[in-house]
């Protein structure tokens, strides 16, 4: 269910950042913003942290927690939305090309976050034999749509 936000993310920014502001990959500028979307969505590494906290402070049961955390999580990458509006040049000047990139990397943030806790939510819902089975399924399942999904917006 995620993989496919996640590699549309991955693959389909630096083309976006190329496309509108024109730069290359071989530019340090270029270098530079692929480097902070990445540095920020490394960050998600920390959303795992955000149901122990709930945990600790509520005593709610972890799958409320996560519960709760993932919700907060699907609110951010809705922020993507104002990526391409505020990254008009003619507006913000010659800098606005790190409104989108700030704007996306902490949506990618968001979602890796969100993905974490999903992976996480299937311990808590099914038994142990049957985890693994279910996480292959669903990674199967997430491969599959991941390549639809990126062969349809490489046509639009």
């Amino acid at each position: 269910m995620t993989d496919g936000v996640w590699w549309f993310f991955l693959f389909w920014v630096p083309a976006y950042i190329s496309d509108v502001y024109g730069f290359s990959s071989d530019t340090p500028t270029a270098q530079l913003l692929i480097f902070v979307l990445y540095a920020i969505t490394m960050l998600s590494i920390y959303g795992g942290k955000l149901p122990t906290i709930i945990i600790n402070r509520t005593g709610k049961n972890p799958y409320a927690a996560r519960m709760q955390a993932m919700f907060i999580f699907a609110l951010f990458p809705l922020l993507a939305l104002f990526a391409q509006p505020l990254g008009n040049k003619e507006v913000f000047g010659e800098y606005a090309y790190w409104f989108p990139v700030i704007i996306i990397g902490i949506a990618a943030a968001a979602h890796q976050s969100w993905s974490a806790n999903i992976y996480s939510v299937v311990g808590d819902m099914f038994p142990k034999s049957t985890i693994a089975t279910i996480v292959g399924i669903g990674g199967t399942a997430g491969g599959i749509g991941s390549f639809l999904i990126n062969m349809g917006s490489g046509m639009l």
